[in-house]
């Protein structure tokens, strides 16, 4: 085509997107321009100077397209692809809440079609990092905002904030107190005990031994009619779902079998021993006719037949009872007149 040529130049165009680029036109023998910007945008103008804003990351190679009166068409491939940048800063965690204190994993998903120079995450409780995808142990209760800043090598900045915080929550510490260990039927309380202050509603789950459940802070009248050991558990919930977990042990101890022995059959005036068996100590009743009565075997010696009961306590305190019978055989004797 005779009497149309040119070219085009434009400057500042590698940046981030949005990215505004002015081309400015040097042409002869012209009647018209058609821009056509390589991102579907294509404009018919009179105009040799002319800016455009690419709104979307990418690479670009622009083309002018110029006309002379008679219509015929000379298309200009731009000097340089145009480069318009973007970055997307994200970032995820793998636990928004922690009980007591705790290690967060953070994971990087920033997206951009430039080269990532750096990162720079801040924790929220004045630690950071400088990792893409960094851990973080938080040690304090309390709501922490996670920062995150990522910068490309072209200079761009790009910075989130977590919409959703990371929340350190105080545990609530528990102990369990017990009324005393006794002997069969053995009936217990428990008490649960919150060994710190929080401010959340606090649930309780007991578990005992022989079966028993409970879910308020006093578990009340529990019986347990088996001897044995025997263990209970707390579990205090709160709020956030921290929880703790108590345990205790105790015994209910058995009824002593206390034995008195044989019943027996003495002759008046001679002492026979009677002999109590099953338990720790024993107290024997009445004390008519005995040796003693704080004792496992003492000596017998009623005026007539008598029933005597021994009261045995186990060294933990159980008492039994039982009955001995001591039969009195009285002698009758005859003297003869003797002659010389």
């Amino acid at each position: 085509m005779q009497g149309s040529s040119g070219n085009f130049t434009y400057r500042d165009f590698v940046g981030c997107s949005p990215l505004t680029v002015r081309f400015t036109a040097n042409t002869k023998s012209r009647t018209s321009f058609v821009w056509d910007f390589n991102d579907g945008t294509t404009i018919i103008t009179a105009d040799s100077i002319i800016t455009h804003t690419y709104t979307v990351p990418g690479l670009y190679v622009p083309k002018m397209i110029v006309r002379d009166a008679s219509g015929c068409a000379v298309p200009i491939t731009g000097p340089d692809t145009i480069v318009a940048n973007d970055i997307k800063a994200g970032f995820t965690a793998d636990m928004l809440l922690l009980c007591s204190n705790g290690t967060v994993t953070f994971t990087n998903n920033t997206v951009s079609n430039d080269v990532i120079k750096s990162y720079a995450l801040d924790f929220g409780d004045g630690a950071g990092s400088s990792l893409a995808s960094p851990a973080h142990f938080y040690s304090a209760e309390g709501r922490y905002k996670v920062k995150l800043e990522a910068i490309t090598a072209t200079g761009y900045i790009e910075s989130i904030t977590a919409v959703m915080s990371v929340k350190v929550v105080c545990t609530p510490y528990v102990s369990i107190t017990q009324s005393p260990d006794g002997c069969v039927p053995l009936t217990k309380t428990f008490t649960g005990n919150l060994l710190n202050a929080d401010t959340s509603a606090i649930s309780w789950s007991w578990q005992a031994g022989n079966g028993s459940t409970a879910s308020s802070q006093i578990m009340n009248a529990i019986l347990f009619t088996s001897a044995g050991n025997y263990s209970i558990q707390l579990t205090a919930t709160n709020s956030c779902g921290c929880k703790d977990t108590a345990q205790v042990t105790f015994n209910a101890y058995p009824i002593p079998l206390v034995r008195a022995g044989m019943d027996l059959t003495i002759c008046k005036g001679t002492p026979g021993t009677l002999t109590a068996s099953g338990a720790a100590s024993y107290t024997w009743s009445p004390v008519a006719g005995l040796s003693c009565t704080a004792c496992a075997s003492p000596d017998a010696s009623p005026l007539q037949e008598t029933s005597y009961t021994v009261t045995g306590t186990s060294a933990q305190g159980s008492v039994s009872k039982d009955t001995v019978k001591v039969s009195v055989q009285h002698l009758s004797g005859h003297i003869g007149r003797v002659s010389w």
